[in-house]
């Protein structure tokens, strides 16, 4: 029995159309925009088996990394769920949506078109942990994930020397108009006399990794915080500039296979309490 897949997905930002329908790699989706309190849809329908299921949620996954690079704004999946129904029944393209989850507000106007040219598993990975960070509320848990895209050997090549070394020694080639560091780093290393890279795997990825390590962060102290607010910034400007030059996911966007777009849509029902609320 085919089953109909929703998605709810939470991004910073506005889409320009109320409704895309499209296909990104052989699977048709129907995106719906959400309201100012409710998350936007991401639809699709399966054949209903385990398999295929297992197999579109990893698809679905991978469109959103890919969405989120190209607009340079994170999209977070919120959850999903779905139904079985006799074939004929619904369409993808009619299927009434209820809503249920609250939204944050948004301010950025963006349209979806294009997704970056991914070529290798490496560059699926750097864009799933770029995303995983950008979205993330944390600071700590944005900077791991932007460490961890650092470490990634570029695909196919094989590198020697530890993963965190060449990340240092990488992150002190980076010329310094690529990156923006901000006078409270600079400051901190011109006190500690130590290099960005060194600064930004001994002080900020292994106090947030280690307990132990010294010297030990508190999350609840607001100069902590801050450190690593700022490191998190710095972090996330070197990620974008080493997966465009080292994993070499540069040169033009594809364009996704648009079918049909809505400027206005009678999709969006809420339902609270059994009713529907226009």
């Amino acid at each position: 029995m085919p089953e109909f897949w929703m998605y709810h997905i939470d991004t910073a930002c506005l889409f320009r159309k109320a409704e895309y329908i499209f296909e990104f790699e052989g699977r048709r989706y129907r995106l719906i925009r959400g309201t100012d309190k409710e998350f936007d849809k991401l639809c699709t329908i399966t054949d209903g088996s385990n398999k295929e299921n297992e197999e579109n949620h990893e698809t679905t996954m991978r469109l959103l990394d890919y969405l989120a690079w190209e607009i340079g704004q994170p999209i977070r999946y919120i959850g999903a769920g779905g139904h079985g129904y006799h074939e004929g029944v619904i369409t993808l393209e009619t299927a009434l949506i209820s809503f249920f989850h609250g939204r944050t507000l948004r301010g950025l106007l963006v349209d979806v078109s294009r997704i970056p040219n991914v070529s290798d598993g490496t560059q699926r990975l750097a864009l799933s942990l770029w995303n995983e960070a950008k979205y993330s509320n944390s600071p700590f848990l944005g900077f791991i994930n932007y460490w961890k895209i650092l470490e990634l050997s570029p695909h196919g090549k094989k590198i020697k020397g530890k993963a965190h070394e060449r990340a240092i020694k990488w992150i002190n080639s980076v010329p310094s108009h690529r990156v923006y560091m901000g006078k409270e780093v600079e400051k901190t290393l011109d006190e500690e006399k130590i290099d960005l890279g060194t600064y930004l795997y001994d002080r900020c990825r292994n106090t947030i990794a280690h307990v132990t390590r010294q010297p030990i962060l508190y999350s609840g102290k607001m100069a902590d915080r801050n450190r690593i607010y700022r490191a998190c910034w710095v972090a996330e400007d070197l990620a974008k500039y080493y997966i465009r030059e080292e994993l070499e996911l540069k040169g033009y966007a594809i364009g996704l296979k648009i079918i049909k777009t809505r400027k206005r849509t009678s999709a969006l029902k809420l339902m609270r309490r059994g009713k529907k609320i226009k």
